[in-house]
């Protein structure tokens, strides 16, 4: 919406003020009542030319010619709108237009402006009456002609008198302009700041401000002068809501000072204006309030490169999530045997390297079990392989689930898998191979749901850092050796490794 300078807007006023005054004038004093008895003047004279004519016609018998002249005379003014003769009792003798429709009898058989009839006369006998009715024509309308001279004063004090008036005011308010007395170096320090700058009188008036006040709103500087700060759309920051007027008015006139509120200004363009808002009451010798310092500093462009720096650091740790998530899929399909789940052997060694040395450092106990399911290559040969590989998924559960959360599993190669037990002597080791030996014989065939009984076993190994491996390999190496020891006895059994190594000994005594 655009603002007229407050000249401008003074000047306007007072040209209809003015025009205010002379149609209050015309009202009380009926000044264009000469031009309404000119116009009846002159319409009932015409009427009474006709009369006579009208008359003389209707005597010698020309109705026609009558009635022809009548329509052509409603042709040519278009003022007059029906006309009628009559005689004395009421009859019609002639009419032209829609003369029951427009003619409205005058009251006690007198005339008006609008609706004239003229008695005829013959032998000094009333013999009929001529009724004409003219366009309505009332008193707003004829204000309207432009041939009214009273329209023509109104047009003159509205045209003449707005430039008469903005030279006036412009010289009278130069003096009356707080602004025309601060010194130019003054102004010109404010218009150098960056900040919105204004100075309000006691009742909220802008009386003073700088440019870049007037061009974050989009006005002429002059255009602020008289305006009261609650005239502008002030938003709250967090809901958008507008308030009724400036938010802080109640803190400045307590004579509190704002330091960096937060407020939003919405111009006329629809253009909303970030601001930090600090203000402080001007207060007399005496401490009476007299006005106050309002400065506004617009933090849009710094507030929205935040919300894009915000936008941008929330899309970067998506990002990185999608990345660790990648990550973890990756580690996953790098580190797991895709069939069973359990470790791949190059995740195993990987992990062992670090127990073992741990293990030998610390001189604590570690356990290693080899496990081989019994007769496996019968299942893929008798059942096909897909009932191999459930055998191998479901011997993998069982063997994790006899496990603490710091051992792990690993799928050796084949129908081969590897325990790490951490923590635990030989005796332990050999306990929990015996658990998981007794699961797989008791449950494996079972849950593969098979019409057939098929009977599911696994052989194990074991070794432990009491014998003294030289590195990992070494002690799966041992662990693979007793595993081997196991098939070789009958299967479905746990062999230990120091046993092995015992029957060694004996066949080579030192």
């Amino acid at each position: 919406m655009i603002r007229l300078p407050p000249v401008w807007r003074i000047s306007i006023g007072l040209v209809f003020m003015s025009v205010a005054l002379v149609l209050a004038g015309d009202f009380l004093f009926d000044l264009s009542a000469s031009r309404s008895a000119s116009l009846f003047k002159e319409r009932k004279k015409l009427i009474e030319n006709l009369a006579l004519e009208y008359s003389r016609m209707a005597l010698q018998d020309q109705t026609g010619i009558m009635i022809d002249k009548m329509n052509r005379l409603i042709d040519e003014y278009d003022e007059i709108s029906s006309c009628a003769l009559k005689k004395a009792n009421g009859k019609l003798l002639a009419q032209a237009g829609n003369h029951s429709k427009h003619w409205n009898p005058p009251p006690a058989g007198t005339s008006t402006l609008d609706h004239i009839q003229v008695p005829i006369y013959q032998d000094e006998e009333h013999w009929g009456t001529l009724e004409v009715s003219f366009v309505g024509r009332g008193p707003l309308s004829e204000v309207l002609i432009l041939a009214n001279p009273l329209v023509k004063l109104l047009l003159f004090i509205a045209f003449a008198g707005l430039f008469a008036y903005l030279f006036f005011m412009k010289r009278v308010l130069k003096h009356l302009d707080p602004s025309a007395v601060v010194p130019e170096r003054v102004k010109t320090a404010m218009n150098i700041l960056t900040e919105g700058v204004m100075f309000l009188d006691e009742k909220g008036q802008i009386v003073l401000s700088n440019s870049a006040l007037a061009e974050k709103l989009g006005v002429e500087m002059s255009s602020l002068l008289g305006h009261k700060v609650d005239d502008f759309q002030w938003q709250d920051p967090k809901t958008g809501r507008s308030h009724n007027g400036f938010p802080f008015t109640k803190e400045l006139l307590a004579g509190k000072p704002l330091r960096r509120r937060f407020l939003d200004l919405k111009t006329a363009d629809d253009k909303v204006h970030k601001l930090v808002v600090n203000a402080s009451a001007i207060k007399d010798p005496k401490g009476k309030l007299r006005g106050a310092l309002i400065s506004m500093d617009d933090v849009t462009l710094l507030e929205k490169t935040n919300q894009r720096l915000l936008k941008l650091t929330k899309e970067l740790e998506f990002s990185r999530k999608q990345v660790e998530r990648q990550n973890q899929k990756l580690k996953l399909l790098a580190t797991r045997d895709p069939l069973t789940g359990c470790y791949n052997r190059r995740a195993l060694f990987e992990r062992l390297d670090e127990v073992f040395d741990r293990a030998r450092m610390n001189n604590s106990r570690l356990c290693c079990i080899m496990t081989d399911i019994d007769h496996f290559k019968s299942f893929n040969d008798t059942y096909g392989h897909a009932v191999g590989d459930k055998v191998l998924q479901v011997v993998s559960k069982l063997l994790g689930s006899g496990l603490r959360q710091n051992d792990f599993i690993s799928r050796y190669g084949g129908e081969e898998f590897c325990l790490i037990i951490v923590d635990a002597s030989v005796k332990q080791g050999l306990m929990v191979a015996e658990r998981i030996r007794a699961a797989v014989e008791s449950h494996a065939g079972r849950s593969l749901r098979s019409k057939d009984d098929i009977r599911v076993t696994a052989s194990f190994g074991v070794s432990s850092m009491e014998n003294n491996p030289a590195n990992p390999e070494a002690f799966i190496d041992q662990a693979d050796q007793a595993l081997y020891k196991a098939k070789e006895s009958g299967r479905n059994r746990v062999c230990n490794y120091s046993e092995i190594a015992d029957e060694k000994d004996g066949d080579n005594p030192s």
